[in-house]
This record gives C-alpha cells, structure tokens and sequence, in this order.
C-alpha cells in the first residue's frame, strides 16, 4: 500500500504539471486559430517546435521555482500553474483584442490595458473556448487536494524532476537531428537560423507571432528583452544606407505652397473606406457628410490608402503620422522609444510661421505613453479627458466639443491634433445614438454596428465643420482626415470581401490636386504630403513619398522597414 501511494503521488506530481502544460498550450492554439501566425502553411516541424517550446518553457520554470522554494515540490508546481494560467489568460483576452501575443514589451505598456476604455470592453472578450482555462484551474484545485504534505522522498524528487530535464535533452537533441539530417529547405532551420542570426531586422522582425509560437516565452521573449531594447550603435555602413535613403527623399520636394495658416488633423479610430460611399438599402447613405466630402472636387479623396502599422495598433498609426518613419514590425515600437529623438510632424509644423501645437485626446495621458511622445513629436500641449474632468474615456461628440473650445483659445497659426475613438473595436454593440438602417442581409452583426458607429462618426465630423466655418477658421485652415488603422474585427458576412483599404481626405487645401496622384498610397506618404503642402524645407521628409510627386511610387519595401528600424533603434535624429 506505501508504495501504492508513493506512485499515486508520482503521477499526481505529474499530472499537476501537465496542466501548466494544457495552459500553455491552449494560448498558442488560440493565436494560431485567430489565422495571425504569419505562415501560410503548417509543417510537423511547425507543431513539433510549439509542442516542445511549451515543455520548455513549464521545465524551466520548475527547476527555477524548485530552487527558490527550497525544495518544496507540490508549491513549486502550484506556482508554476497559476503563472502559466494567468499568462494564457492574459495572452488570449489580448489576442482577441490586438490579434498577437503579449509580449514583454507589451506588459511593460500595460498601463495602456487599464485604460477605462479597455476595461468596459474585458466582459466582451471572453469565449466559450475559455472554458479550458476552467477546467485546469479546477484540475489544479483537485489534485492540490489530493496530494500529500511538502514530505517528498528522494526518489519522488528525481522522478519529478527529472521527467523536464529529459524532456529539455531530448528538446535540444531533436534540433539538433534536425539540423544535421533534414534537407537544406525552410524546414531545416528555423531554431537554427534565429539563434546564430546577430542582425536586429532578422527574420523575427517579419513574423513575431510565427516565432513566439516556435520559440515559445524563454528562448524568444526574454532574449529580445535583454539584448534589443537597448539602443545599438549604427556602424558606417548603416548610416551610409541611412543617409543615401534621406537623400533620395529629398528630391521629392515640390513647391506647392498653401496659402491657409492652420493645420487641422483629424485622425479617426479604425476607419475602414468600406464605409465611404456606401449606399445601403433604399439610397440610405451611412456617412452623407464625408460622402459630399468626397464628390467635392475641391477635396482631395483617396479611399485606396494601405495601412502600415505594426503590433501596436493605433499607436503605430499616430507615430507614423506624426514621425514619417515605420514602426516595428515584431515588438512594441513605443518600448524602445525611451530616449529617442525624432523629427517630429509638430517640430517641423512650427518651423512654418511659430505655429502653436496641440493635441485632444479621448483617453488619459498614460494611454500609450502620449504625454512623452507628443513631446517627440513637438506637440506643445496635450489635451486629455482628465483636463475635461472625465476618468473615463471622451466619446467623439463631447470631444468635438472640447475640441471647439480649443480652437477658440487659440491663436493662428496653429496646427491641431484631434484623436477619434468612438470607432473602436469591438462592435458588438452599436453607436451611442440608435440608427433606422436597412442592412443588406449579407452583413454581419458586427459590420451593421461598425457602420452605426460610421453613421454618428459623420454627424460629430459635419458638426465640427460647421463650427470652424461659422467661426472663420475654415478659410483659414488645411483639414486632414485620416485612420489609424483599419477595424480590428473577426468579420463573419460579406464586408470579409472588401478591399484593406482607409481613406484619407485633404479639405481646403485650395492646390491644384489635378497634380496629386489618386492611386493606391501608404499612411507614411501622409508626412510628406504635409511637408510638401506647407513649403517645409527639411533634410527629412519622412519615409514614404509626398502625393503631389511627379513621379509617385510606392516606396515601402523590406528596405524601408530595415532604414527605419535602424533610425529608431540607432537614435539617429539624437545624433543628427
């Protein structure tokens, strides 16, 4: 019977264990189903490496723990499952937000998570594949109770122990199989390739969310913590490439000069250009505003504008706006930005007649670090829902409001940020006013609402227009309408066939726009653009190319990307 019991307790130890191993493995089996695993097809290599990244991961985290709880073994592996449950559980409500892993550089912007605006929307993230995180959280209280005191014999010890470290030998042993005997194909070597790789735009930087769910926590987070978050030193070769790709940006100055004093940029929360034009049932129109907007041949109107953010979402889109470089393709772009310089849009926009600078925003100043990097960008004063008395979250028509009463303040010339948010995903429920839509019946539920939203988007925008023309500012003013980012939805009816497109829109520019090219652009032209509209003479321009171009290209490529990580991480504009 004792040596009944002691077995029982053996695999008692190991069941506890492979439950952090479920938890794990229940957070990487939901990104790979969200279909944001930057691969188009899976190999046995491909599950073979997730697989044993998760036995990794729980193995070092029970020698770790084992040590520092003296040897205590049932507490070690009860604090081992409820770090792998709570880093699940925080993974997968992320992904259905941001469609990516949690990365560390994320959790140390976790601030922005505690927004207001987050939490009201954390009951909607829950699914009913969740209850898998249920079930171990019940299996662990279970077997906690049916094991025995801390007492573990030396042998129970090895056993349990040992168990993980075979499996790190044999982990370790199968690349290495893998690596001397497999063909010289993409299958060969992933691991391989990314351990001996020392260039910081390697392969990671493309697919991060491929390489976490290979690599796993330890080998793939906690290496970029340590050795990219820091600044690198840009050797001669970097800053040749560098400067070669500034020069070449240069040449695209073109002198067409507005006579307006005021910038006016009106940057939208996750609009898509599904919505601009459409039509519903009865000649209903879901944004008649913008729609005249768009028939006016006065405005500039592109509805073909591909988006060129990175992991961080609404951040990437503003930074791109505001700095005219890429962000990040594989990390937070906002960690390392700790200490960086940039030529900011705000920086350059003064240099054009003193203007004054500020910025509305619908969120708290802690949101995505906006305190700090309005100061980046040369944006004197920011305008959060804190100075309008709110701890919550601004919806569009109070910060409209606030934004006319800015306005009102000001004196010209001034260039004026204000930030949407009312758009935000998720759209599982409506606008904050009720509209009497006739919606084809291919629509999902949540594109119905996200074209409410658009619909009350429109009446605020309308409003605001109005305002600056009964005031006189609009004759004096460049009006720039642009996204952040296209909706972050898991679309379900027939919206899923429309093109990835935003839409961008230049009012009351008064330039020849029969000059500006009308085909598909990218965010980061936008900079430029602006540069180019006001005669801002400056060595940078920005990464992308300015509209009204003669010869207009697109010039986002795998370069770009590289140039532009190397600025950032590099601290060029420190320097230079």
């Amino acid at each position: 019977m004792k040596m009944f019991a002691v077995l029982k307790n053996k695999w008692l130890y190991l069941a506890l264990a492979f439950l952090s191993v479920v938890n794990l493995f229940y957070m990487h089996r939901f990104v790979l189903e969200t279909g944001t695993i930057e691969v188009y097809s899976h190999t046995k290599f491909f599950f073979l490496d997730n697989f044993m990244s998760i036995l990794f991961d729980v193995s070092v985290l029970i020698l770790c723990f084992y040590v520092l709880t003296i040897k205590r073994m049932k507490l070690t592996l009860i604090i081992v499952f409820v770090l792998t449950w709570l880093w699940s559980f925080a993974n997968v409500i992320y992904a259905r937000f941001f469609f990516q892993y949690l990365t560390l550089n994320m959790v140390s912007n976790a601030s922005n998570l505690l927004d207001s605006f987050f939490l009201d929307y954390v009951p909607l993230a829950f699914g009913i594949s969740d209850i898998v995180l249920l079930s171990t959280m019940m299996g662990c209280v279970f077997l906690s109770c049916k094991l025995r005191s801390e007492s573990v014999s030396v042998k129970q010890t090895y056993f349990v122990l040992g168990f993980p470290i075979v499996l790190v030998l044999v982990y370790f042993s199968a690349h290495f199989i893998r690596y001397t005997f497999v063909p010289a194909t993409h299958l060969r070597g992933s691991y391989c390739e990314y351990i001996e790789s020392e260039n910081d735009c390697s392969d990671y930087n493309l697919s991060p969310n491929k390489w976490n769910f290979s690599l796993g926590f330890f080998r793939c987070q906690v290496r970029l913590f340590f050795e990219w978050t820091g600044a690198v030193e840009l050797s001669s070769e970097d800053l040749v490439q560098i400067k070669t790709f500034v020069e070449r940006q240069n040449g695209y100055l073109q002198k067409c000069t507005v006579d307006r004093k005021n910038l006016i940029f009106i940057l939208v929360e996750s609009y898509w250009s599904s919505s601009s034009g459409l039509s519903l049932i009865n000649g209903q129109e879901v944004t008649p505003f913008l729609n005249s907007l768009k028939n006016d041949t006065t405005v500039y109107f592109n509805a073909k504008v591909k988006p060129n953010i990175g992991r961080c979402m609404s951040f990437d889109g503003q930074f791109i706006y505001m700095s005219g470089l890429l962000p990040m393709q594989s990390e937070s772009t906002l960690s390392y930005l700790n200490g960086v310089e940039l030529c900011g849009l705000g920086t350059l926009m003064k240099l054009y007649a003193n203007k004054e600078t500020r910025m509305v925003l619908p969120t708290a100043p802690s949101v995505w670090n906006q305190a700090d990097m309005c100061c980046k960008y040369g944006i004197d004063r920011l305008n959060s829902s804190i100075d309008y008395n709110s701890s919550i979250y601004i919806g569009d028509e109070k910060l409209f409001k606030f934004a006319k009463q800015e306005d009102e303040k000001a004196k010209s010339p001034f260039f004026s940020v204000v930030l949407t948010l009312t758009m935000h995903s998720p759209y599982e429920v409506g606008a904050p006013k009720d509209y009497d839509f006739s919606f084809p019946a291919g629509y999902s539920s949540g594109y119905c609402n996200y074209l409410k939203r658009c619909k009350y988007l429109d009446e605020q925008i309308e409003s605001y227009f109005k305002y600056l023309k009964e005031s006189g500012l609009y004759d004096e003013s460049v009006i720039v309408i642009a996204s952040d980012h296209l909706p972050l939805y898991d679309w379900t009816g027939d919206e899923k066939a429309f093109p990835e497109y935003m839409p961008l829109y230049i009012v009351n520019s008064g330039l020849d726009l029969s000059k500006a090219y009308d085909g598909e652009i990218n965010q980061v032209d936008v900079y430029p653009t602006i540069l180019d509209m006001f005669g801002i003479e400056s060595e940078w321009r920005g990464i992308g190319k300015s509209i009204f171009s003669d010869d207009y290209s697109n010039v986002v490529n795998d370069s770009a990307y590289i140039v532009s990580e190397k600025i950032i991480r590099g601290r060029y504009f420190n320097k230079n």
